[in-house]
């Protein structure tokens, strides 16, 4: 065999076992009735009503009761959806995607629009309203510091709202530092 065959053959089989070793250190997300957290969550999200006459509640109660059905195991996707906002001019860059050929526009991500933004935030508030506390905690412990932040910037917008899903959250926030204090 010539040198750029062996070559070949070592980075190919380099290739496989980085793969194998990958999928070893990273278990698959788990899942309930065949689907992940996130993936109940999107569900869940995509029912938020937001038309006239709805109050933005969700409508898929399976799909709450599945999420709350990974306890911990969610809150990787529900910090996620409290702490991302919809980016600068995303109905623009998503109608300019939408003109590419199919081959760009399966690489190039979409934003998330006002509406799909704000249906996120919504069902992760409610999901994280009817929630264990155990969940309100460990929810509280990784968003309540971003969303402060928020809340005192001036120019952030939405201050309320936050400022109002803080609330929900702050007896949770106080009850586990005071966990963590040692007795007196």
């Amino acid at each position: 065999m010539n040198k750029r065959v062996q070559i070949g053959i070592a980075v190919l089989l380099l290739a496989i076992l980085g793969t194998v070793a990958l999928l070893r250190l990273y278990p698959p997300e788990p899942r309930f009735q065949g689907r992940t957290a996130s993936q109940w969550f999107e569900r869940c999200a995509e029912s938020v009503q937001i038309y006239d006459g709805y109050d933005g509640t969700i409508q898929d109660a399976a799909a709450v009761r599945a999420v709350l059905h990974f306890r911990e195991q969610s809150v990787a996707c529900l910090v996620e959806a409290l702490k991302r906002r919809k980016g600068p001019f995303a109905e623009d860059w998503n109608k300019m995607r939408s003109r590419l050929p199919p081959a760009a526009t399966n690489v190039l991500p979409r934003l998330l629009d006002t509406r799909e933004a704000w249906q996120r935030t919504w069902a992760a508030h409610e999901i994280v309203a009817a929630a264990p506390l155990e969940l309100k905690i460990a929810v509280a412990k990784a968003v309540v510091p971003s969303l402060l932040a928020e809340v005192r910037n001036p120019r952030a917008q939405d201050r309320s709202y936050r400022l109002s899903f803080m609330q929900v959250l702050e007896p949770c926030q106080r009850r586990n530092e005071n966990a963590l204090k040692p007795p007196v």
